[in-house]
């Protein structure tokens, strides 16, 4: 079976004399106990190095505007699940989640109000959204959420239930362990047992139909154990923990 990887060779950030990466990065990678071979070309890491360009790239650019430029070029998106019973403070929720995830997501807004509100919100805040109705008011989170996924882009879901206190920084904080850290991440569980603020790959929540039945944090770690895998599972300490080691 194929597998997915990186050749440093001929990267811009790659010094073939010292045989190391300008950006850290065979270094952070060593850290996630990724496998490296080494031949006369470089490296051939078996992960997927976002950051990897060509010699040619910017030519003309000192090292660090390449880094720079790099970075801002690695990003995440994905969709955000908001689950709303009221507009109460609604339009600066929206408007914070709007900043804070640098308007790269797609919202799916899984509501228990009347329509109109939210239109007026999302139309004045240029917020492009989807809308699920929510008709019974003792419905789970669960099938609520569920109910959102064909509206799902890829990338990773947010979901976030809009009465709750929200951590904003949350994007920043899994940019950070994904694309500067280097941990793979199918997972990370929610504050509460409601899912509020979990985040997941997109396309495997929903093959997998989320939380309905069983938690889509099991049904990966089932998963895992049938292939003697990694769950790339998370909880929010491990993720602010190595935010804080990581300023």
């Amino acid at each position: 079976m194929a597998k997915l990887g990186t050749f440093c060779n001929e990267c811009c950030f790659y010094n073939p004399d010292k045989k190391d990466c300008s950006h850290g990065l065979i270094d952070m990678f060593t850290q996630r106990e990724a496998t490296i071979e080494w031949n006369n070309d470089g490296p051939v890491i078996d992960r997927v190095c976002r950051y990897r360009r060509t010699r040619d790239w910017n030519e003309g650019l000192s090292l660090e505007e390449k880094i720079k430029l790099s970075e801002e070029e690695v990003f995440l998106s994905g969709s955000i699940i908001l689950l709303v019973e009221n507009i109460d403070n609604l339009k600066e929720i929206f408007s914070k989640l709007k900043d804070a995830a640098k308007n790269r997501f797609k919202f799916i807004i899984s509501h228990q109000c009347k329509l109109g509100p939210l239109l007026e919100i999302t139309k004045e805040l240029d917020i492009h959204a989807s809308f699920v109705r929510s008709l019974d008011e003792d419905v789970s989170d669960k099938k609520r959420v569920f109910d959102c996924l064909k509206h799902l882009k890829n990338g990773y879901i947010f979901i976030f239930n809009c009465s709750k206190e929200i951590d904003y920084a949350v994007f920043e904080k899994v940019h950070n362990f994904t694309n500067r850290l280097m941990h793979r991440v199918l997972h990370i569980e929610a504050i509460d047992q409601k899912l509020h603020q979990s985040v997941s790959m997109a396309h495997i929540y929903k093959w997998l139909n989320g939380d309905m039945m069983e938690s889509f944090s099991n049904k990966l770690k089932n998963i895992a154990s049938e292939e003697s895998s990694d769950p790339q599972i998370f909880n929010w300490k491990e993720i602010n923990e190595a935010c804080t080691n990581n300023l």
